[in-house]
């Protein structure tokens, strides 16, 4: 008997082993640890978007960490989970609708309250989160325009020019016999200051450009060179063996002009200092004289500073020397700055051949404005004005028209061309022009909303 007795117990602790090696605690972790949405080509918004999950004493927390993008819709998208550990069971609750979660659904988000109940492996501990979802309600590519002011100036002047200097907006106008000036601090309410004395009374008042680090102004003829420290007051230079054709703009902390050598007919790029001082950009490479076709009234020329901060300078369209209106368009890139021993040297690049746009065009201003080249105004080559506003993100080669759905002329503003177009960083002017009614002494200014967010 005390054998069997022995055999028994033997067994029975091969039970209790085999037991205790093969039993499984089932998990009570019902936590998520990720939540998004399955991708959908028409609304990329959907998968790029990044939720926190706030595991609460309560009620848990699912939430954007930020909007998703404007327009993105919420009534056909499939939620994905990502749980701690493999649940026994999680509901999805939208509105007074409960269904069991498969990964595959598409539902309706734009119903509200959503929750997710997830119920562990063990079959007790449960977890309730309430998802929220934000869509952006103001589109971030919408220009929003306002009316500065309807009439700068009364007397119609026969050509404006509107610049910033130590952020403080100047307005030049000659009206053929004299030059008048008129300042702002916010383009809304202008003061006519002293008529500015050493200009010229027949004064090109659109070639007047300031070098913000000089804080100089500058004007030429073919006379010579005008500078201003104040913009009311200037002084006149000669240029012996030069003659200045027309300021072009400021560019890399220096003033440019177009110039010739007296008695010839080749244009030559060059730079002046704050004492008159002519200086031939014949470093440029790879050419030392500019193309015959080279514009040297009515183009369009800007200063910026490419995603790399290298400083760019980019001229187009208007007219040649010859008068004829031309589809060229140049590029002038800083190569290597200057150094205590070394002058800059800078690359000069014909984009003509290359531009997607062939068509003549003058008149046209450009403005660079987060982070891309922006076309207002102008005028075609039958003389037509633009109505177009243009974004170019290639430095210039191609350019696409803008979306007329948030970018557009505001209400009641008028086509024109050679407007003055300026940026103080956050909003972007327009001030001034030309069109069918004669010159405009307006001033709009227009913000993108994606900045100030």
């Amino acid at each position: 008997m005390k054998k069997y007795l022995h055999i028994m117990v033997f067994f029975s602790a091969i039970l209790v082993a085999c037991s205790s090696k093969t039993s499984t605690t089932l998990s009570s972790d019902a936590t998520v640890k990720r939540f998004y949405f399955a991708g959908d080509v028409r609304y990329p918004g959907l998968a790029e978007a990044t939720f926190v999950v706030d595991d609460r004493v309560d009620t848990g927390w699912i939430y954007p960490k930020d909007s998703l993008k404007f327009g993105t819709r919420l009534d056909s998208v499939v939620p994905r989970f990502t749980f701690a550990a493999i649940p026994s069971s999680s509901l999805l609750t939208i509105g007074d609708r409960t269904l069991s979660l498969t990964g595959t659904d598409t539902l309706n988000f734009n119903q509200k309250p959503i929750y997710v109940t997830i119920t562990a492996a063990d079959g007790t501990a449960k977890k309730v989160y309430e998802i929220s979802v934000y869509v952006h309600q103001i589109d971030p590519d919408l220009y929003v325009w306002e009316e500065l002011a309807t009439e700068i100036t009364p007397p119609q002047p026969m050509e404006g020019k509107a610049l910033m200097a130590e952020r403080v907006f100047f307005y030049y106008t000659n009206d053929g016999f004299q030059n008048s000036l008129y300042t702002s601090a916010n383009a809304r309410v202008w003061t006519k200051e002293s008529t500015p004395v050493g200009l010229p009374t027949d004064c090109r008042v659109r070639s007047i450009c300031y070098v913000d680090t000089a804080e100089t102004f500058y004007y030429a003829d073919a006379t010579g060179v005008y500078t201003s420290w104040d913009g009311i007051n200037w002084s006149h230079d000669a240029t012996p063996g030069y003659e200045p054709v027309t300021m072009l703009l400021s560019f890399n902390d220096e003033a440019w002009l177009l110039v010739r050598r007296t008695g010839e007919t080749a244009l030559h790029l060059a730079t002046v200092d704050v004492l008159g001082e002519i200086k031939l950009r014949d470093d440029l490479l790879p050419r030392d004289t500019l193309p015959a076709d080279f514009p040297v009234y009515g183009f369009a020329a800007v200063e910026y500073n490419d995603k790399a901060q290298r400083p760019h300078a980019f001229i187009a369209g208007g007219f040649n020397s010859r008068g004829t209106m031309v589809a060229t368009a140049y590029n002038i890139e800083l190569s290597a700055p200057a150094t205590e021993l070394t002058d800059a040297v800078y690359r000069l690049t014909d984009y003509t051949a290359m531009q997607q746009e062939r068509e003549p065009f003058a008149y046209r201003s450009y403005i660079w404005y987060h982070n891309q080249l922006e076309s207002y105004g102008g005028v075609d080559a039958s003389m037509q004005l633009d109505d177009a506003i243009r974004f170019s993100q290639d430095a210039g080669l191609s350019w696409e028209t803008a979306d007329s759905t948030v970018s557009r002329y505001p209400e009641g503003y008028r086509l024109r061309y050679q407007p003055s177009v300026t940026t103080d960083g956050e909003y972007l002017y327009i001030i001034g022009g030309q069109g069918t009614e004669g010159i405009y002494t307006d001033a709009y200014r227009a913000r993108l909303n994606s900045i100030f967010w």
